[in-house]
């Protein structure tokens, strides 16, 4: 379940997915279950993600007040489409020019966001300015 307040139960939750589980679990057993779950369409916002099992409660637990529900350490982003995110990592560039001859400029550039750019191709502009900030021209 996906919750907008990180409270369970008042009404917001957004349930994501919902798994049987098969079989007896004898005394001190465990399981674990690792599931890829498609978001539904324009989910978007940061959640508390909540896992409740035996969610019906089916299971005889006697007197057992423990909570059957428990969240990762972390809220849980969901954007529209993941997003690139480049950035200019390095810059080098001759330390002398002469007018009206080439300049040697190297750039590398990263991707540090959470998806693939969307687009193929894109332009890079590369300016020269008497102060560091850029805001004077030549």
């Amino acid at each position: 379940m996906l919750s907008r307040d990180a409270q369970l139960g008042n009404g917001d939750d957004l349930v994501i997915g919902q798994f049987e589980h098969q079989g007896l679990m004898p005394v001190g057993s465990q399981y674990t279950q690792q599931k890829i779950i498609k978001l539904p369409p324009r989910t978007e916002g940061r959640f508390t993600l909540f896992v409740n099992t035996d969610a019906t409660d089916a299971v005889y637990e006697h007197t057992n007040t423990r909570t059957n529900v428990a969240s990762p350490a972390h809220l849980v982003d969901v954007t529209p489409i993941p997003y690139a995110d480049l950035q200019v990592d390095t810059v080098v560039a001759d330390a002398n020019g002469v007018n009206s001859q080439p300049l040697k400029v190297t750039w590398s550039v990263s991707n540090q966001g959470i998806g693939n750019t969307n687009m193929v191709e894109w332009r890079d502009t590369v300016r020269i300015a008497r102060d560091q900030a850029g805001q004077t021209g030549p």
